[in-house]
């Protein structure tokens, strides 16, 4: 149904009675030209569209040369965090406590502790979340 339009749609068009469309040598130089336009058209949309991402992508690439890397926060991370990480999973793990919700919390801070075993900051912020709730566990740190 719809081929059957668009072929009457392209008879009506290109039809010999039509005098600006008709098929002779004439429009057919036109056309050729027309269809040139259009593809410069087409080619300079491309290419600025990729220029643009190149430009997005570059300024990105910039910001990131440009940032300082905190070896000091790198190192801790790596090395002091090995250390507190064996503290706290062996000061808060369930099985040391035998009341039901102490152990149910503690449960639930040693997945905390595993899930950040190397980002030392938050490991130091679940020693402060437990040491406030059960300051006993680290009265006597070994």
């Amino acid at each position: 149904m719809l081929i059957d339009t668009l072929n009457q749609i392209s008879d009506t068009v290109f039809s010999k009675s039509n005098p600006v469309l008709s098929t002779g040598n004439d429009n057919v130089v036109l056309w050729k030209y027309v269809a040139s336009v259009e593809l410069c058209i087409i080619l300079i949309l491309i290419f600025m569209l990729l220029r643009k991402q190149k430009t997005k992508m570059n300024k990105e690439l910039l910001n990131v040369k440009h940032t300082e890397i905190n070896t000091d926060n790198l190192m801790s991370d790596i090395f002091e965090s090995k250390k507190l990480y064996d503290l706290l999973i062996r000061r808060c793990h369930p099985d040391r406590f035998a009341d039901e919700q102490t152990k149910e919390y503690m449960t639930l801070q040693s997945q905390r502790i595993t899930e950040n075993r190397s980002n030392y900051k938050k490991l130091l912020i679940i020693k402060k979340d437990v040491e406030e709730k059960f300051p006993e566990i680290f009265v006597n740190m070994s």
